[in-house]
């Protein structure tokens, strides 16, 4: 339904200023055994307190169209080759485990994404894998008690959970398919951004769309962002039920947070490039920008097409 608002939007936007357009379409043309590779890394500068940390994991990814009807798709994208950056070495082999499972989904015959149909066997065998893992480890493992492990068994056991984070890079790609785009005509329209440990929390924000063409390829850029007031809502939320007991007193007033988020940021920047005839992506990148006070995070995730 929120797709299919957003459609509206932006066609009757197109329609009443833009009549004399060229319009690209952007739909899958994909065969049942059609096969493609890509380079995956995904990467995190953390910088908090005046430090910095910077994670790196490199991997590979195989999609597959294992099946296909008049109305739907059903792919196959599974990680191989897979290499985390993270320097504790049971984290890194329970991400490693974690990580190279196979995905299975379902998109229309336009492309757009339905739902993740093995998600249940994922869930379960990820459970397994928790548990063999904390059996076959000192119970006093400091693993056990790190955010790492405590994230990674929230995120991966929970299937909304799952389908939001697990499934995310499926999910940004698979937006942009099933429109007809405007070339060199920017958009603009309201949305709704996700925000992580709040499923049902609504963000409002501004979402920012170009797109171009080259040769027999279409490339969208997306610009989300949230407005300066929705940023300090949502920290004094999150402070409220996450933070420390100081950030909970009543010390933390509305001037406290205007002051120490006067030049907060939250925005998420995508790149991506599809071939216009068979609609496979060529290339990808989303950044995640949050700037909030003393943390600064940046989270850029890049595909690339081998073959």
């Amino acid at each position: 339904m929120k797709k299919a608002v957003i459609c509206f939007f932006i066609l009757m936007q197109f329609c009443l200023c833009h009549a004399n357009d060229e319009y690209i379409p952007l739909f899958t043309y994909w065969n049942k055994g059609d096969v493609k590779e890509y380079n995956y890394q995904k990467s995190r500068i953390d910088k908090r307190n005046g430090g910095e940390r910077i994670s790196n994991i490199k991997s590979r990814i195989k999609m597959e169209v294992l099946d296909m009807d008049d109305e739907s798709y059903t792919v196959s994208w599974k990680y191989y080759d897979y290499h985390t950056g993270e320097k504790n070495p049971i984290a890194a082999l329970l991400i490693q485990k974690l990580a190279q499972q196979e995905i299975i989904f379902k998109i229309d015959q336009n492309g757009s994404f339905i739902d993740i149909l093995n998600i249940d066997q994922l869930i379960e065998k990820t459970e397994k894998s928790f548990t063999i893992f904390e059996k076959t480890h000192p119970k006093d493992s400091e693993i056990f008690n790190s955010e790492v492990y405590k994230q990674l068994k929230q995120t991966y056991v929970n299937k909304e959970l799952f389908k939001q984070y697990a499934a995310q890079d499926i999910q940004r790609i698979h937006q942009f398919y099933a429109y007809e785009y405007s070339i060199d005509t920017p958009t603009k329209y309201e949305t709704i951004i996700p925000v992580p440990l709040l499923l049902n929390y609504k963000m409002h924000g501004t979402s920012e769309l170009m797109v171009s063409e080259a040769e027999d390829s279409l490339t969208i850029e997306s610009k989300i962002y949230a407005e300066h007031d929705e940023i300090i809502k949502l920290v004094k939320l999150l402070a409220s039920k996450f933070g420390p007991a100081e950030d909970k007193t009543a010390s933390a007033t509305d001037d406290f947070f205007a002051e120490s988020l006067k030049d907060a940021k939250y925005s998420f920047l995508t790149t991506a490039t599809f071939d216009i005839e068979s609609g496979w992506l060529n290339s990808y990148t989303y950044s995640a920008i949050a700037n909030v006070g003393i943390q600064n995070r940046t989270d850029t995730t890049t595909i690339t097409l081998i073959k």
